[in-house]
């Protein structure tokens, strides 16, 4: 496929793209409102906010682009739905799960979007795009190249101490995460050599090995993969266990037909990531004004209420958007083609 063509391409959606991004969308939304590990954590970390990053990398292109082009596509694309997110986040706490937070709580969050760790994967992603631009660049588009210089950053990214260092817009993390991005861009270099391989049975090979590598990871460690705090209890498992999952979760996404209700969601993971927890939380606020008792709170139904009723609200807040202010999360207003008598 020319250059051309994969700009052409990416003006539409890719149906197995969108669901890939649902499902690590709905895994992020409900380890959020669990926030306790257990055998889901171990399940999903390797998938997850790796999983958004491959996504990306495999949407990456348009490669013959000035930097200045780049530039302004990732501001509309990026930075503006940052601010946005950010901007609907502080207001939200302020007025209502946070109200008597004041000047210094206000602060403290534009200190936080400033910084780079409210919403932290956008300002993450948007420095990872940049990146990988420039070591694209530097080895002059040749895949093995930038496999070569994915992976050497990839080790310096797992050399360097991460122990309660966060620096702004986590540029720490940004080496590993560059890898996961490089993931999604070999694939979709390589996709029409790949098909051959494709199909259930590699999806049940991938399904057992990668079974297996979180087995091993909660035996060996007894702790999960942290993308976010850049934390890879033991690299060689945590690692193939990343590389495996995207795989597995890759050909489950092409092979399972998905309802349109997920598609949905992945064509909206912007508004999900950014609101899913705020509108969480006012649930359990609305129910401790009514007087329900907290112990209820921390029950497996109640958890599975709140994931619904979340994925209902930010439903509604992400059809308003799309409706009226699209530009918001980096979308183009749909226009409605004439009817013609």
């Amino acid at each position: 496929m020319n250059t051309s063509q994969s700009c052409l391409q990416q003006t539409g959606h890719i149906r197995w793209i969108d669901n890939m991004r649902a499902l690590t969308m709905l895994m992020v939304i409900y380890g959020h409102i669990v926030a306790r590990p257990n055998a889901f954590f171990f399940l999903t970390s390797p998938m997850k906010m790796p999983g958004f990053f491959a996504i990306s990398g495999y949407l990456f292109h348009c490669t013959d682009r000035s930097f200045g082009a780049l530039t302004w596509n990732k501001l509309k694309k990026l930075a503006v739905p940052y601010v946005f997110l950010c901007g609907l986040s502080i207001v939200w706490n302020l007025l209502i799960l946070w109200p008597s937070a004041g000047m210094s709580g206000f602060l403290q969050m534009l200190s936080s979007v400033a910084c780079g760790t409210m919403l932290w994967y956008l300002p993450c992603l948007l420095a990872c795009e940049f990146a990988f631009y420039a070591l694209v660049k530097l080895c002059k588009n040749r895949l093995p190249l930038i496999c070569a210089g994915s992976v050497l950053l990839l080790g310096i990214g797992l050399l360097i101490p991460h122990e309660g260092i966060v620096l702004p817009w986590h540029i720490n993390a940004l080496p590993i995460v560059l890898f996961f991005f490089f993931l999604g861009y070999a694939y979709r270099q390589l996709e029409q050599r790949l098909t051959r391989w494709e199909g259930w049975r590699t999806l049940a090979i991938l399904s057992v090995v990668y079974l297996a590598l979180c087995f091993a990871q909660n035996h060996v460690s007894g702790y999960s993969i942290d993308v976010n705090r850049s934390i890879y209890p033991d690299v060689w498992i945590s690692i193939p266990s990343i590389v495996v999952g995207l795989a597995w979760l890759c050909q489950l996404t092409k092979l399972v037909p998905m309802p349109e209700w997920v598609t949905w969601i992945g064509q909206n993971t912007l508004v999900y990531y950014g609101t899913h927890y705020l509108t969480a939380q006012t649930l359990t606020l609305v129910l401790r004004r009514l007087g329900v008792p907290e112990a209820t709170f921390f029950r497996g139904y109640y958890l599975l209420v709140q994931f619904v009723v979340s994925l209902v609200a930010v439903a509604g807040l992400a059809l308003l958007i799309n409706r009226f202010c699209p530009f918001l999360v980096g979308k183009k207003k749909k226009r409605v083609a004439s009817q013609t008598s």
